[in-house]
């Protein structure tokens, strides 16, 4: 009776060892998982703060662009007390541009586009081949997408009447003439092109047309008749 009692409790001890043994695995791994999500989550408020830190400097650096950059680049664009455009600067401006929020584009791209544009209305016949130069360089920086909104300026800074129908006509066809070299692919100009169909009619059936080889149009290449044939190439190559 003593040897079986002896074996009870031996067995009754080793059940006991077993269970703290469990429990004490248990609870190694409630310990091991609890230090895994405490790790998970310092790791993602590292992220998170990392984040906000990025998101900070963008938004300084943003508001550096804005406040201090572009103006001191649309500041330079054009040579002071003379009728030229600097041509690196309106591609670094132009560039800038890009890279900025589409609201801040949409504002800056036409403002940009309007001071390059105006040196189109030039008497002098360098300051207008600069310019249309530099609108050539910008045009295809930005892409064959681009070009209704360069066409717009044209039109709003040009009045489709007197010399600058001229200048407005011979401005278009280079800038067309520009992307057909640069292998545009047919279609991507096509609503460029509607906005110069007005622009085009006018050069070669309107006042516009009668108008060439007179007066100061007669002293450039602007008033040729030339520019009307080169228009009309350009069109049909895209």
């Amino acid at each position: 009776a003593g040897d079986g009692q002896q074996r009870q409790q031996q067995q009754q001890q080793k059940e006991n060892n077993q269970q703290q043994q469990q429990q004490q695995e248990e609870d190694d791994e409630d310990l091991e998982q609890d230090a895994e999500a405490e790790q998970e989550a310092t790791a993602a408020a590292a992220a998170l703060k990392a984040s906000q830190g990025a998101a900070d400097v963008a938004g300084a650096a943003q508001k550096l662009l804005l406040t201090k950059v572009l103006p001191a680049l649309q500041s330079q664009l054009v040579v002071d007390g003379q009728e030229v455009a600097r041509a690196p600067v309106a591609l670094a401006l132009i560039k800038l541009i890009k890279l900025l929020p589409a609201d801040v584009e949409r504002i800056a791209l036409p403002r940009c586009l309007t001071s390059i544009a105006g040196l189109l209305r030039s008497r002098l016949h360098s300051s207008r081949d600069a310019a249309r130069d530099v609108l050539g360089d910008i045009a295809l920086e930005l892409g064959p997408e681009y070009m209704p909104t360069i066409i717009n300026v044209l039109r709003a800074v040009l009045p489709d009447k007197g010399f600058t129908a001229h200048v407005l006509g011979y401005t278009a066809a280079g800038l067309l003439e520009a992307h057909v070299k640069a292998g545009v692919e047919p279609g991507q100009l096509d609503d460029a092109l509607e906005l110069l169909l007005p622009t085009l009619e006018g050069d070669l059936f309107g006042q516009v047309s009668c108008g060439q080889g007179r007066g100061l149009g007669r002293r450039g290449p602007v008033g040729r008749r030339c520019s009307r044939q080169v228009f009309v190439q350009q069109a049909c190559s895209c």
